[in-house]
């Protein structure tokens, strides 16, 4: 089973630039369950602590595209060199503002700074991965499964690790502890430039608009924000759940359970060989993911939320790594990473907007009565994913022809 991971694990500077990314995308699991934690404990309100960590969340996927676009035009290394340590010197001017106690807008402003300037190293690895295999279809796929293990390694350590901190410790530690690993990682990426893609300046063959416009990418993206939904409002709700039940620091082992599931699903599915087509993948993955969250609400203790996150994690790595790969085949020569960060900022925004309807609920009619905001994401993301299918099947079917001529012509290609 390990043997197609050793494969790619040895293509060179591959170790480097995956350990990297993996640091410098850490905080993703980490900087909106440690705001939450550092506005409640200052306000006493989740409601506010909600609205904070949304607007932090909103404002990473709302400027995600525009800097993944950069990263394709500019490189990777313009882009890693800037953006981190404004969001990291927004962090930390948050943390002095609620330590502060000054108003709910300044909080507000600060993590609108901070989500900003992201650099999306999730994004960024991936589109490294299609650059050094491009032409290695087997391979990619092993290694976007690879990652998106990693990815779901990062869910379980995270959340554990800044709930610990926040509960045990002090919150600030809870934040500082991200902004550490945001800054240690993305440093380390920026000097690997061997196996940085090279940019691709607009031309007139390729201009500078954006790929949200094309219909397949951007119902994918919405496919994805609605999944986002799930993850951000459990995030919210997994707190208040906790607490409720006199076990504030179990927050984090529920909220790891929602990873290891999906951990252990996306090693298995990299080594697989699939004959099914990627839309078919990703189809049946998203509608057991949705059909999975129906049963969220039915939660009554904390060990039994955690199975139930535990069981619908599954799903999680197969829906994301299909559903990234396809993003990959439908983006143009060159803007790759865009594509991948239009999916991603899905994911976010659905996070975020899902969060900020849970925290009120909560205040209002408790955590559990909230978990069918969690139920009405997963849902929904499941009916659209069935509803656009044959509009993916058309234009993956269209897009196949012009990546092997890219290959064929020794033109970079857009992940696959």
């Amino acid at each position: 089973m390990l043997g197609p991971y050793r494969d790619v694990l040895a293509v060179p500077g591959a170790r480097g630039f995956s350990a990297a990314a993996f640091l410098a995308r850490l905080p993703i699991s980490m900087e909106a369950l440690a705001v939450l934690f550092l506005v409640e404990s200052t306000t006493g309100r989740y409601a506010s602590a909600a609205a904070v960590s949304a607007v932090l969340a909103v404002c990473t996927g709302a400027s995600a595209p525009f800097i993944g676009r950069a990263a394709d035009r500019r490189g990777q290394g313009w882009v890693l060199r800037r953006a981190p340590f404004v969001r990291a010197a927004a962090l930390v001017g948050l943390v002095s503002a609620a330590l502060a106690d000054l108003p709910l807008p300044v909080l507000l402003l600060l993590a609108a700074l901070a989500g900003s300037a992201t650099a999306q190293p999730g994004s960024l690895v991936r589109s490294r991965w299609s650059h050094v295999l491009a032409g290695r279809p087997a391979l990619l796929h092993t290694a976007y499964s690879l990652e998106s293990a990693l990815d779901e390694l990062i869910f379980v350590l995270g959340p554990v690790g800044v709930t610990l901190l926040a509960t045990q410790v002090d919150p600030v530690a809870g934040v500082l502890l991200p902004v550490a690993a945001l800054l240690l990682g993305t440093s380390a990426l920026a000097r690997q430039r061997a196996t940085e893609p090279p940019p691709h300046p607009a031309t007139a063959d390729q201009p500078a608009g954006t790929v949200i416009g094309r219909p397949p990418l951007a119902l994918l993206t919405v496919v994805f924000l609605l999944m986002g939904g799930v993850f951000g409002a459990a995030e919210v709700i997994a707190v208040a759940f906790t607490e409720e039940r006199g076990q504030p620091s179990a927050a984090g082992w529920v909220l790891g359970a929602f990873a290891v599931s999906s951990m252990v699903s996306g090693l298995v599915w990299g080594v697989l060989h699939w004959r099914s087509s990627l839309v078919r993948r990703f189809l049946v993955a998203a509608v057991a993911f949705g059909a999975a969250s129906l049963t969220f609400p039915f939660a009554s203790e904390s060990w039994v939320l955690a199975a139930l996150l535990c069981a619908s994690g599954f799903a999680i790595s197969p829906s994301i790594i299909s559903g990234l790969a396809l993003a990959g085949e439908l983006a143009p020569v060159g803007k790759g990473t865009e594509a991948l960060t239009w999916v991603t900022t899905g994911i976010t925004f659905g996070a975020a907007a899902a969060g900020a309807v849970a925290g009120p609920l909560i205040d209002a009619h408790g955590a559990q009565a909230a978990l069918w905001v969690c139920s009405g994401a997963g849902a929904s993301s499941a009916l659209l994913a069935l509803v656009c299918a044959p509009m993916l099947t058309r234009a993956a079917a269209a897009a196949r022809p012009a990546a092997v001529r890219a290959v064929a012509g020794g033109a970079p290609v857009s992940p696959p």
